[in-house]
């Protein structure tokens, strides 16, 4: 489970769970059957050899769940670009993860941040929006 805290005033239960909750710790959710939602079509995407995902911040959520789906399938020899926009390093969602999902052949990940400052930063990557 992935959860940004958006601190006390924008975020009460990400803020709960990210201060509150130890790491590693079993949470139990209860969930509607029909809000669940298909993330990845699986049978559908195994006809593309590269598939480019475009996320934006929190939306790299769903992204993750694909791409472990995909990247999992030893196999498969699907290939993901991955376009992911953020305002600032801190920002940056699963950044670890995908880093080391990175050290593959199969997923390749470009970072975009629009908000990092200039000066006083360790980015040297790639700036703007997507």
């Amino acid at each position: 489970l992935l959860i940004k805290d958006y601190g006390p005033e924008n975020g009460r239960m990400s803020h709960h769970l990210c201060t509150t909750i130890a790491e590693n710790t079993n949470i139990e959710f209860k969930h509607i059957e029909f809000n669940i939602k298909m993330q990845y079509a699986e049978k559908e995407m195994k006809q593309y050899k590269n598939i480019c995902m475009i996320v934006g911040g929190t939306g790299i959520t769903p992204m993750l769940q694909a791409a472990h789906a995909i990247l999992g399938d030893n196999n498969s020899n699907q290939k993901i670009t991955m376009l992911y926009g953020s305002r600032t390093l801190s920002d940056v969602l699963g950044k670890e993860l995908l880093d080391s999902w990175s050290s593959s052949s199969r997923l390749e990940v470009a970072h975009i941040l629009s908000h990092e400052p200039a000066t006083d930063s360790k980015w040297n990557g790639l700036r703007g929006f997507i």
